[in-house]
């Protein structure tokens, strides 16, 4: 079979996960598309109450997933850059750190204030730097308590869509690089929760492109961006590169890397990697966008996507996803081997599963990698993505077939084999032997009858005519054949689970009877113990007897105590 072709089966499942499982509902977007012009509002606030603000604003960008359209499931969390442009007076400069992906900003202050006409614009930006360094940590809390004091006065605003009326109240909080916009209400009688992660960037063109250890921009966007995270709490020096613009341009006009890449990130999301971020995702697609042959864009969904979940298996499984502008940043470096290996053995689970399902034709198999068993209905997705009359009893005969060969070939042999070394156990188990017996004759007999089954349909196959009308009666025999077949090896299995139940009723009973032998071996650990304290009490009584018999003891005394020793002794030969 053509590899490119192996996974067709597969397609149309995959294309219904995508398109109603992880695509966003119309209605949603629409609202909130209404919705995210409140920032537009809080901006101009912000650019009316603060000068510098006014000045340094340039645009807003809309990055994150939502907008390259990578976005799973309902969209409630929102990226937006606000775009911020130096002074071209104050000669800033982008120096490479020793961190990789991070930069150093500079301005030279000194060469602003010459310029009289532009210096008052920029009163307070040199409070924003440490020495001449653009400090991460003073731009966040003065845009926070910028925004903060905006929406103080501001504790509601309202919002038209179609024709109804939402008020919102909107809040703010750090969150790392970004403030997060908060905004709450009610829709249609359905409340609302929406947050706007708004990320202060600074922004600039191909003349500051770092140098070393960076990749040439070869898109045709030029502007790249500075974002306010650090590699840790006490560099408020270095700001992390951007290339949203360029990584957006790289992985359009493919038809198929989008809706696999929301394919893979809703496994990611399915079994709660978290320490997977999207962006480790995309950069892997980015790297195999020049490892790949260009002709797999063009092939079918499930194909590609098969081919790409192997390749994030292989780079998890390493340890090392490389920082796509920079390779000597190990995007997962922080991630212990623990969880990169946990990761990377459940990829390979799925991925050995996913090739058994194409073999088996058990499509449907593969639905619970993507959701939770309270997120579908099977029966309805079924109906939904139906399988042919052709691909049903394709599955039927590849499922009964490979059965059967796994059966045959692991020696499966039904007996009573499993025993204990407790009389109990032997008498519970051997009444289960002729059972099994008996059972295992019928498969067998059962696996035979399959077996040639199969041999008749082959013969009557290699003897067919190759006239038409002799050709349809031998076809109808066939087809009677192999509903026999199939009848056969239903029957095969009927006999395959009685089995399997009947050992797991005498494993059951197998485990009650351990549980008894440890109680008596309990009690007989406890008994052995009282004896050692009996055993230790006579021999503080024999020490206590005299050693010799003085003319004074009366003899009376001496043959009681004589009498008590015989007894005690007699008592512990019984019971050792």
């Amino acid at each position: 079979m053509d590899n490119t072709k192996k996974y067709n089966v597969l397609e149309n499942v995959l294309q219904k996960v995508n398109q109603k499982y992880i695509a966003a509902p119309d209605d949603e977007i629409k609202r909130n598309n209404r919705l995210l012009e409140v920032v537009d509002r809080i901006i101009q606030m912000m650019r009316s109450k603060n000068t510098l603000f006014d000045n340094l604003f340039q645009s807003k960008f809309y990055g994150g997933s939502y907008y390259d359209n990578l976005k799973v499931g309902n969209p409630s969390e929102y990226d937006l850059d606000c775009l911020l442009s130096l002074p071209k007076a104050a000669e800033p400069t982008i120096e490479v750190s020793d961190v990789p992906g991070y930069v150093h900003v500079t301005l030279n202050m000194a060469a602003l204030y010459k310029k009289k006409d532009e210096a008052p614009k920029y009163l307070g930006l040199e409070s924003l730097l440490d020495g001449n360094r653009l400090c991460t940590k003073k731009i966040k809390s003065w845009m926070e308590g910028l925004m903060s004091s905006v929406l103080t006065k501001n504790s509601k605003m309202k919002v038209t869509v179609d024709d109804t009326t939402c008020v919102l109240k909107p809040k703010v909080r750090k969150s790392g690089p970004a403030l997060t916009i908060k905004l709450q209400g009610c829709y249609k009688d359905k409340d609302f929760d929406i947050d706007i992660d708004l990320v202060p960037c600074f922004t600039f063109f191909d003349e500051h492109w770092p140098k070393k250890g960076y990749r040439e921009n070869k898109t045709q966007k030029n502007t790249f961006f500075v974002v306010p995270k650090t590699p840790s709490d006490d560099q408020t020096d270095c700001w992390r590169l951007s290339f949203q613009e360029q990584e957006r341009q790289l992985i359009s006009n493919y038809a198929v890397m989008k809706p696999t890449i929301r394919l893979i990130k809703k496994i990611r999301d399915r079994h709660d990697h978290t320490k997977i971020a999207s962006y480790f995702i995309k950069t892997i697609f980015l790297w195999e966008l020049e490892n790949l042959d260009p002709s797999l864009w063009s092939k079918s969904l499930s194909f590609v996507f098969v081919v790409m979940l192997k390749k994030y298996m292989e780079y998890v499984e390493k340890g090392n996803i490389p920082y796509y502008w920079n390779a000597e940043n190990n995007l997962i470096e922080k991630l212990s081997s623990a969880t990169t290996s946990g990761i990377a053995n459940k990829l390979k689970n799925i991925v050995d599963h996913i090739e058994k399902i194409c073999i088996n034709l058990e499509v449907y198999g593969i639905l619970h990698y993507f959701l939770k068993s309270e997120e579908y209905d099977i029966e309805t997705f079924k109906k939904d993505v139906p399988l042919s009359k052709k691909q049903l009893r394709q599955a039927d005969v590849a499922r009964i077939s490979s059965q059967q060969t796994l059966l045959l070939s692991d020696g499966f042999v039904l007996s009573a084999c499993q025993t204990v070394s407790v009389d109990a156990a032997l008498s519970s188990s051997s009444s289960s032997s002729s059972s099994f017996e008996e059972i295992n004759k019928d498969m067998v007999k059962a696996s035979t009858t399959s077996s040639s089954s199969f041999e008749d349909i082959t013969k009557d196959m290699a003897e067919a005519p190759t006239t038409t009308p002799d050709l349809h009666q031998v076809l109808s025999r066939l087809e009677a054949k192999i509903d026999t077949l199939i009848s056969e090896q239903k029957r095969f299995f009927q006999v395959f689970e009685t089995a399997v139940e009947r050992i797991n009723s005498c494993e059951a009973r197998i485990k009650e009877i351990a549980d008894t032998v440890d109680n008596s071996i309990g009690k007989v650990v406890t008994a052995n113990e009282e004896l050692r304290m009996k055993i230790g009490l006579l021999e503080r009584k024999i020490d206590e007897l005299p050693k010799k018999v003085e003319p004074s003891m009366d003899p009376m005394f001496l043959l009681d105590e004589s009498d008590k020793l015989g007894r005690t002794v007699e008592f512990l030969q019984n019971h050792t």
